[in-house]
């Protein structure tokens, strides 16, 4: 039989933080060393793969602007008696929209030149910027380690890390930016994959966008 098509048009029900946890989960970040990538991945949308993979090379302080242009994705490797490692591997975007361009506040800028200032740039062969302690990559599942404890001493539900993505792209549309904005600096393939993740309509909503005519053309 013919599979049946996958139904792109529902609303994917998404994990963010509101905006009481985001100001607790922000000011627990303040005790921990990954305080810098975990900010930076709720301020830009990054993957986590994204932020793994980013080095130096492509983030410029001056201009404000990091390139995301690599991401680490776990790799498995199998062997002809069916069982299988994995490795980490640094591969581009799947899409040419993966590569893409973010502007960076001030703030951020000042937290980086920070970051890179603690680090030893002697013994950071792969230049990354968010190297383990040995600086190598960072292990995936590192990440949900610290998003767990950072989530703990904030005093919120547990949130994924990639959360912190969904969470900048509410914000941004609740803050009414543009779609095709909010898209390309999630670097989404298709705009139809923001509107049909972030843009939920409501009767309030549309009871809202048709009072916009009626405040401007009397009758």
């Amino acid at each position: 039989s013919i599979p049946k098509k996958k139904d792109t048009s529902k609303k994917t029900e998404i994990e963010i933080l509101t905006v009481e946890e985001q100001k607790k989960y922000i000011a627990a970040t303040s005790c921990t060393k990954y305080r810098p990538m975990l900010l930076l991945a709720l301020f830009t949308g990054m993957r986590r793969g994204e932020l793994l993979a980013l080095t130096w090379d492509n983030v410029d302080l001056k201009k404000g602007t990091i390139y995301v242009k690599e991401s680490m994705r776990r790799i498995r490797k199998y062997n002809t008696d069916g069982t299988y490692t994995s490795e980490l591997q640094f591969k581009g975007p799947k899409t040419v929209n993966g590569n893409r361009e973010i502007p960076i506040t001030k703030d951020v800028i000042k937290m980086l030149k920070e970051h890179q200032i603690e680090q030893d740039s002697s013994k950071n062969a792969l230049n990354l910027v968010f190297p383990n302690g040995n600086y190598n990559p960072h292990h995936p599942d590192d990440v949900i380690r610290i998003q767990k404890a950072v989530c703990k001493r904030a005093g919120i539900p547990y949130k994924t890390f990639h959360a912190l993505r969904h969470t900048f792209a509410t914000r941004l549309v609740e803050a009414g930016k543009d779609v095709k904005t909010i898209s390309k600096l999630l670097g989404h393939s298709d705009i139809s994959i923001t509107l049909n993740t972030y843009i939920h309509d409501t009767t309030e909503s549309k009871q809202d966008a048709v009072n916009t005519l009626s405040n401007m053309f009397k009758i």
